[in-house]
């Protein structure tokens, strides 16, 4: 699979939307003014406090963020930028790239690897450790992953409601952040590849092993089929990951924008840029 293809949109950021973070203690109606400035409505409210706007018919981005910036009830407000996945290689002999156990296969110095096989004399992981895939997606049928699928606890599969009062509904395996569904499945690749490397099931005789033999894998889609995804459906996803257990998350991807958003509650330095 070479690199992914052009963002969505002109622009590095999806159009007429806008995250942005008021000072502590505005009040409703400086709240409600400012979204009048630019004839927004919240699409909804972050953990952190910050919000996702969109705006109204005709008002560009650069615009708005620029009149926003003026309000001084407003800490930051930024464009709700596109991030991509980071490229992986089309090449005929990468998987003889092997980081896990080299051999010296390919040329390189051997035992110039993880040193897997060591590792995996103490232990070969445990399904208590949850770890978010926040991707693409995942194949959720992949018979390598099937074993190591985190599934929630809390959920009553295809009952249509939301039995552990999460907001989301059946998301008995994940959610897509993207359409808005319970079925993460991955239409792109780059996030059953990054799950495949990090929990294949191992000593089942199937595909390859990954680092950990035994995990609960957390698909959740943020990135579309065309590698590209908001910064906004990005942190509904890191936040959901938190809420839901998952200590430890895997994130393969980038973009080429600064950008102040505070995806988790602070608890830095009040210092901190964005706290």
């Amino acid at each position: 699979m070479g690199p992914p293809a052009s963002p969505p949109s002109a622009g590095r950021y999806v159009p007429s939307e806008v995250l942005l973070k008021f000072k502590d203690h505005t009040a409703p109606s400086e709240r409600a003014s400012a979204l009048g400035q630019v004839g927004g409505r919240r699409i909804r409210t972050f953990r952190s406090g910050a919000e996702q706007w969109k705006l109204g018919q005709g008002a560009g981005v650069e615009e708005a963020v620029a009149r926003l910036k003026k309000n001084p009830h407003i800490r930051y407000v930024e464009p709700n930028y596109l991030v991509g996945i980071d490229a992986v290689p089309n090449d005929p002999r990468y998987p003889e790239q092997y980081a896990l156990n080299n051999t010296g296969q390919t040329g390189g110095t051997p035992g110039a690897d993880i040193h897997a096989e060591s590792a995996w004399s103490v232990t070969t992981g445990s399904h208590s450790v949850v770890v978010a895939v926040i991707d693409t997606g995942v194949d959720t049928s992949h018979p390598d992953l099937q074993a190591n699928l985190w599934t929630n606890p809390g959920e009553i599969a295809g009952n249509g409601i939301d039995d552990d009062d999460n907001g989301y509904v059946d998301d008995v395996h994940g959610w897509d952040f993207i359409n808005h569904d319970n079925d993460p499945f991955d239409d792109n690749r780059h996030g059953t590849h990054v799950a495949g490397i990090l929990g294949a099931a191992g000593n089942n005789a199937i595909g390859i092993a990954g680092v950990s033999w035994q995990v609960s894998i957390m698909p959740l889609k943020f990135i579309g089929a065309n590698g590209y995804g908001s910064d906004a459906d990005a942190i509904a996803a890191i936040e959901y990951s938190g809420a839901m257990g998952a200590r430890i998350s895997n994130n393969s991807w980038s973009g080429p924008d600064f950008s102040r958003r505070c995806w988790m509650p602070s608890t830095a330095s009040p210092k901190a840029p964005c706290s």
